[in-house]
């Protein structure tokens, strides 16, 4: 399951770039992260997370393209 979910997220954050001025979250969500250098397959449980808990509607749209609704489920 874990080598699917790799290949999954690889896929769909192709073009994803947490370092890019316009980050698909919000910035606030990640305050700790100056740059939102955020790797989101290797900290996948924080992303979720924090995104679950304090995210806005259009960050729990954008989580459900990068991650699986499993994944999502299960964290």
């Amino acid at each position: 399951m874990f080598l699917h979910h790799a290949a999954f997220c690889r896929k769909k954050l192709k073009d994803f770039d947490p370092r890019a001025p316009g980050s698909p979250f919000s910035r606030e969500l990640f305050w700790d992260y100056p740059d939102l250098n955020i790797d989101p397959e290797k900290y996948t449980r924080l992303m979720i997370e924090r995104l679950v808990m304090r995210g806005d509607l259009a960050d729990f749209y954008t989580m459900l393209k990068i991650y699986d609704r499993d994944t999502i489920a299960e964290t």
